[in-house]
């Protein structure tokens, strides 16, 4: 999870003398203290891993109401994390109560935040987009199940060792159907990043939630907001009518930035063209180096004039409106670890570019010693464990909407695409099952509980496992030497899918099932 506050690094005993919560979980140090929360890594005394575990700030000041309205934020977070099924989105594993207060038990993110990388200098385009392209995705996904997330910034896009980029902390976000927990006339959010629409009390809608990645994006590849100014009233106003100039070093990105922090959101891109010229940009390929900006959403009438040409309006906040929501957004800053950029209007664009080299967020390749021919010969399945099952047809049981927990989420799947690299030491997973290659060599397959259902028998100290281009899923030694292979060969652009019915599925191009650990239940 994000390491924002002073509070990071707290450490507390590893040992039976550490705190221990719900009768599982053992604290081990405190990552991030904010307004609304603390995050801390934790023990899962079940399984033998490090997860995250967030909490709400229930100070002793806070009247019974404010109380009610945090837990009940924590519970939304949630439902709206757990609805989400994609590899940008953090996996919530589990909803515990402890002497009376509703914890989130997560997945551990080992890495750090977008705002720190940003610290050590402008993103180039490309890498820009390569960060950024998950985050797209995930908005996508969370869009399409009703859910809002209202807080995108850089603290809240974390990138962790291994490339994985995550959009963390639904905090703030707004499901479909449910009402607000946001007093009427208030405002949530990192000031700077807040859409001119949410400004006027409108309600937020999917393109808001792009204008904020518009300036994330716009902050990556400049190296400040471009609409943080010395004082939050006029931050505001420049929010709701100053148009920032072309970002100098936006390169092929320049036009989709400006079009994503178009005021009026029905002229934003839609998610899916935002995604696409992220592609693009990120891969390189040559429609990316044009200069036409993504075509906007379809807009409603009366948005252009007669001769087709678009007219601005002015957005004009009232005066005793933009103090009620400095003095909030003050508060708001000093609670969340608001981005530390210097005002637009005083900072010239950096010249100084730094090249990030240990990190390749969106990248899932295989290691360098793992050479493309090896990745792609085909295997032969070994032997099975007697306990394992390694069919190369996937099981037909529905996946279950069985909740883990009373009032707790339902259980997620999550999908790997090929090449997907599982190192030594490793865990993917989802709230129900976790697959792990384990540094003795053997790759392995658990229940929420921590139970082994599925294993290769592999016992290879340090080897890694490959879900290759050819379909096949293959266990190679430290020294790159085949040690297992699932014998599911000759299927390109292949997926391995963790399922919320506990099965192991491989699929191909078109969806259908190849190969199954059949552990479903």
């Amino acid at each position: 999870m994000s390491k924002e506050s002073s509070g990071e690094g707290q450490e507390a005993p590893r040992d039976a003398a550490a705190p221990m919560v719900a009768g599982r979980y053992r604290l081990v140090a405190q990552l991030g203290k904010g307004g609304m929360g603390t995050v801390w890594r934790a023990r899962d005394v079940v399984r033998g891993e490090d997860v995250a575990i967030k909490e709400p700030q229930l100070t002793s000041n806070l009247g019974g109401e404010s109380r009610e309205v945090m837990v009940a934020r924590l519970e939304r977070e949630a439902r709206a994390t757990a609805q989400i099924s994609h590899p940008a989105v953090v996996d919530i594993l589990d909803v515990v109560t402890d002497s009376g207060r509703p914890l989130i038990v997560m997945e551990l993110i080992e890495g750090r935040n977008l705002a720190d990388l940003m610290d050590e200098g402008i993103l180039s385009p490309q890498q820009a987009a390569k960060v950024t392209l998950p985050v797209a995705e995930a908005l996508v996904a969370a869009h399409a199940m009703g859910v809002l997330h209202r807080d995108v910034k850089p603290h809240n896009i974390m990138i962790g060792d291994d490339g994985r980029v995550v959009l963390t902390d639904f905090g703030l976000a707004q499901i479909h159907g449910e009402q607000g927990l946001t007093a009427t006339g208030m405002m949530m959010g990192s000031a700077e990043f807040l859409p001119p629409e949410r400004m006027l009390g409108r309600v937020a809608v999917p393109a808001s939630d792009f204008f904020s990645l518009g300036v994330v994006l716009y902050a990556a590849v400049e190296g400040y907001s471009p609409f943080l100014r010395k004082v939050p009233e006029a931050t505001f106003q420049a929010i709701m009518n100053a148009r920032p100039a072309d970002p100098i070093h936006g390169g092929p990105l320049t036009p989709l930035i400006m079009a994503m922090l178009d005021k009026d959101p029905e002229r934003r891109p839609s998610g899916a063209q935002v995604v696409e010229r992220l592609r693009q940009v990120a891969e390189g390929t040559p429609s990316a180096s044009t200069d036409t900006a993504p075509p906007a959403a379809e807009k409603g009438p009366g948005k252009e004039g007669g001769d087709g040409k678009r007219t601005r309006r002015a957005w004009v906040l009232p005066v005793a409106a933009i103090i009620t929501v400095a003095a909030f957004a003050a508060g708001v800053a000093a609670a969340t670890g608001a981005i530390k950029l210097k005002p637009a209007a005083t900072q010239a664009a950096p010249t100084v570019t730094t090249t990030v080299h240990s990190v390749q967020p969106g990248d899932r390749q295989q290691r360098p010693t793992a050479s493309p021919s090896r990745i792609r010969r085909p295997m032969t399945v070994a032997s099975p464990m007697p306990s394992a099952s390694r069919r190369k047809r996937a099981g037909t049981k529905a996946a279950s909407n069985e909740l883990p927990l009373a009032g707790g989420p339902p259980w997620t799947s999550r999908v790997l695409h090929a090449p997907y690299v599982l190192r030594s030491g490793r865990t993917v997973r989802t709230n129900r099952i976790a697959l792990t290659m384990q540094t003795d060599g053997d790759l392995v397959l658990r229940d929420k509980g921590g139970k082994v259902i599925w294993s290769t028998g592999t016992h290879r100290p340090g080897a890694h496992a490959i879900l290759q281009n050819d379909g096949n899923l293959v266990v190679y030694t430290a020294s790159d030497r085949p040690a297992w292979g699932a014998g599911c060969q000759g299927h390109d652009h292949p997926t391995m899918v963790l399922q919320a019915d506990a099965n192991l599925v491989i699929k191909d191009k078109n969806g259908t099932p190849v190969w199954a650990t059949d552990t479903w239940r």
